[in-house]
């Protein structure tokens, strides 16, 4: 995650180590991250801020990170 004033831009890394089997290592990343993104968003509203969202359906890897969404804080 990477904050700069009222933006916040969420990436994932494009290689991981994990001890999920690779088959299945998609599908767990896209639950993870669904909850990072909840979560970012609940404190978001708790903390009283408003924003939009920009959802990334698909990114290319920059620096070995893929762009998943970025957040503006109105």
């Amino acid at each position: 995650m990477v904050t700069r004033e009222d933006n916040i831009k969420v990436f994932k890394k494009d290689k991981m180590k994990s001890f999920i089997p690779g088959t299945n290592l998609p599908f767990y990343n896209n639950i993870d991250m669904g909850i990072l993104l909840y979560f970012l968003e609940l404190s978001l509203k708790h903390e009283g801020l408003d924003f939009s969202r920009n959802i990334f359906k698909e990114s290319e890897s920059e620096d070995g990170l893929i762009k998943i969404c970025d957040y503006k804080v109105i």
